[in-house]
């Protein structure tokens, strides 16, 4: 699901737990879902809400690093711990070459957050619902304060994941480091710091197996 920015009006609905859990009661036993959750212009606040209101509604979750922002994925079943050994299809495989990913091991590296992290990160915040949607009134006054870097530090922390094998271990930390330069840059303004961050990634080489 890559739906407008939860600070439009009238998108907040897309962000809500009734949504999610339709999101949810839509899957099959091996079925997972995924959000984009955009972290430029939300508050902290504002992102662990969304955080909050997907764990309530998927009995098993995760976030992946993608550039500056998060993936959230959830499912009904405990998701796979490791994709070291899949081989990505050709065409996938030719896209994300792009983006300085060469494998399943490096794409797996991205993983920055499992369901116990997730909801360790949202700790007593209240999911959404449509009744009561916080977001509608509260992200338009994150629009105008710039960026949640707080979340960006804790996407950077240096504790990886567990059970990763030693290329999406490598990937993992070489992914944190990136982004701590990212956040480092910027002194350089938003801007000057993306595309600097942006041509680091795509520029990466593959990582030997």
């Amino acid at each position: 699901s890559d739906p407008i920015h939860p600070w439009t009006r009238g998108s907040s609905d897309l962000y809500a737990l009734e949504h999610f859990e339709s999101m949810a009661a839509h899957l099959s036993d091996v079925g997972v879902a995924s959000q984009w959750l955009p972290l430029y212009q939300l508050s902290t606040e504002d992102v662990r809400t969304v955080i909050a209101t997907w764990c309530a509604a998927f009995a098993n979750t995760a976030a992946w690093l993608s550039g500056y922002d998060l993936v959230l994925v959830g499912a009904r079943n405990p998701l796979r711990q490791d994709w070291s050994d899949v081989l990505l299809p050709p065409d996938l495989a030719r896209h994300l070459s792009a983006t300085g990913l060469h494998s399943a091991a490096e794409l797996w590296g991205l993983r920055i957050a499992t369901d116990a992290d997730l909801r360790g990160f949202a700790g007593e915040t209240q999911p959404m619902g449509e009744d009561r949607p916080r977001l509608e009134f509260r992200a338009p006054l994150s629009y105008s304060a710039g960026y949640s870097l707080d979340v960006l530090r804790w996407a950077a922390r240096s504790e990886t994941p567990p059970n990763l094998s030693p290329v999406a271990l490598e990937r993992a930390q070489l992914a944190r480091k990136l982004l701590f330069n990212f956040l480092e840059d910027q002194k350089l303004g938003l801007g000057p710091a993306a595309a600097k961050y942006g041509e680091r990634l795509s520029n990466l080489p593959p990582l030997a197996d």
